[in-house]
C-alpha cells in the first residue's frame, strides 16, 4: 500500500446558518498526473517554464490550450450567471 498524498476527515463547511459540507472524508492517492493536465496553474507555470520541459506535466503550448479552455469556460460560466440573475 502507499501513502495518500492528500487525506481529509470530517470536512465541514458552512455558509451561514446553511450546511454545505458535513463530515466529509477524502483521500487523493499519488499517481494521478492525469489530473494536473488539466488544471489552470499546472497549465499556467508551462506556459512560463524555459528550462526542463521534458519534465512538465503538460507542454507549453497545450497549457496555452488548457489555459484559454479554463479562461472560456470561466467566461461563459460568468454570461450564463449574468443572464439568469440581471433583470
Amino acid at each position: 500500500m502507499f501513502e495518500a498524498t492528500i487525506e481529509v476527515h470530517g470536512l465541514r463547511k458552512r455558509f451561514g446558518p446553511t450546511v454545505a459540507l458535513d463530515g466529509m472524508t477524502f483521500t487523493v492517492q499519488p499517481g494521478h498526473r492525469h489530473l494536473e493536465e488539466f488544471a489552470p496553474m499546472t497549465a499556467g507555470l508551462a506556459i512560463q517554464a524555459t528550462t526542463g520541459l521534458r519534465s512538465l506535466p503538460i507542454s507549453p503550448w497545450a497549457g496555452l490550450g488548457v489555459l484559454a479552455g479554463w479562461a472560456a469556460a470561466a467566461l461563459l460560466a460568468g454570461g450564463i450567471m449574468l443572464r439568469l440573475r440581471d433583470a
